[in-house]
């Protein structure tokens, strides 16, 4: 019969397992995202979405040998934890069985003097917010709604002093 200390062992061997995966994930975010080349302004769904008009556009994604786009999604300390791929048809997709809750990628400074630091769903959103402040405001990149609240408890965990506006579209 299963008792109470069968599930709890279960349970702790599920999440250790679990934990073990996302390192490896982790790992190879951190292999792929090195590799990457920087994106320019001409990458297919930066194009599609209006972005090649913006010569200056500065942010952290880069692209593939295949033109993909690829955002890295840190944890509250900095570390690449999972990557976002956006493909040239628009799919995106994180790595399978990486950490994702509570990840997010920076535009910009979070350690400016602004008090105001924006977080959106989707990258497309958070490069238009951040160009509508022509990048002197920080925006964070959430990959997408269910993953908002995580990523504001966490952000604002590590920065108290900063007010979080939530860019949910």
């Amino acid at each position: 019969p299963t008792t109470h200390a069968h599930i709890k062992q279960a349970q702790k061997e599920q999440a250790e397992n679990k934990a073990k995966a996302q390192e490896q994930v982790s790992v190879k975010a951190n292999e792929i995202y090195a590799k990457a080349q920087q994106s320019t302004i001409f990458n297919a769904y930066l194009k599609s979405k209006g972005f090649d008009k913006y010569q200056d556009l500065k942010h952290p994604a880069r692209q593939d040998d295949r033109g993909n786009l690829i955002i890295p999604l840190s944890n509250i300390d900095g570390q690449i934890k999972n990557l976002q791929t956006i493909y040239k048809n628009g799919d995106k997709r994180p790595l399978k069985d990486g950490l994702k809750k509570g990840t997010f990628c920076v535009l910009g400074d979070l350690s400016t003097t602004h008090k105001e630091v924006y977080v959106c769903e989707g990258y497309a959103t958070a490069l238009s917010v951040y160009l509508a402040f022509e990048q002197t405001r920080p925006v964070v990149f959430a990959l997408d709604c269910g993953n908002l609240f995580p990523v504001l408890v966490a952000r604002k965990g590590k920065s108290k002093s900063k007010q979080f506006i939530n860019c949910a579209d």
